[in-house]
């Protein structure tokens, strides 16, 4: 069985070099082996090659503006991947690899959803059309990103004002479903008041939410 580890991370614009220096370094210090999904990066064709210099391994990119938008998938440096396939959006929103790591197949899904519902509604239609071409029997789909919403307001939220995106709530929900159920994936659940009959089937789980599920948000910036 292949053993690596994953990260996501939104990195708020990486285009200064000494930041993105910094970024990268600390990704690598926690990553070890294995991947990072990338959001908000800013990123251009352009660069590529820079950017690739500074990481220190394969990195593959949905690419935005150098001021918007733009993901990215970036293994670790002699990590053992071949990489089957890739797709992508114009707008650097979403990137798929199909992948073979330890002759294990994995396909790999980073997501930096759009901020309003209408947009968001956009892009997850899109993605769900791409993943629609894509051969999942025998592979083992890692969806992560920034989805840009909350499924629940009180676990996944600190103060204001918040609510349920419930249309995009329902494109992931679809999205997760119709990746779940070719998938086995074990005793994980996702504990949320959108939709207990639907949530239980995904064998989902927000990792905030499943590891520190009283502790608001916020005080993730003093930890």
């Amino acid at each position: 069985m292949a053993e690596f580890n994953v990260i996501t991370y939104n990195c708020n614009g990486l285009g200064d070099k000494k930041k993105r220096q910094k970024v990268f370094t600390f990704v690598r210090d926690k990553l070890k082996s294995g991947f990072v999904f990338l959001q908000e990066t800013h990123s251009t064709e352009k660069f590529e090659k820079e950017w690739k210099s500074q990481w220190g391994g394969n990195i593959y990119f949905s690419h935005g503006t150098s001021n918007s938008t733009g993901c990215a998938i970036a293994f670790s440096e002699n990590f053992s991947v071949k990489i089957v396939s890739e797709t992508k959006d114009c707008f650097g929103r979403f990137l798929i690899l199909e992948s073979i790591i330890n002759d294990e197949h994995f396909i790999l899904i980073n997501l930096y959803n759009a901020n309003t519902e209408l947009d968001q509604l956009n892009v997850l239609e899109l993605l769900a059309s791409k993943l629609d071409n894509l051969d999942f029997e025998n592979c083992k789909p890692i969806f992560g990103g920034d989805l840009n919403l909350i499924f629940d307001t009180i676990l996944d939220a600190s103060g204001g004002n918040p609510s349920l995106k419930k249309r995009a709530l329902a494109c992931i929900m679809k999205i997760l479903i119709n990746l779940t159920s070719l998938i086995f994936l074990e005793f994980v659940t996702l504990i949320s008041s959108v939709s207990h009959s639907i949530v239980k089937t995904l064998d989902f789980s927000g990792a905030w939410t499943t590891f520190s599920p009283q502790t608001p948000f916020k005080n993730l910036l003093a930890m």
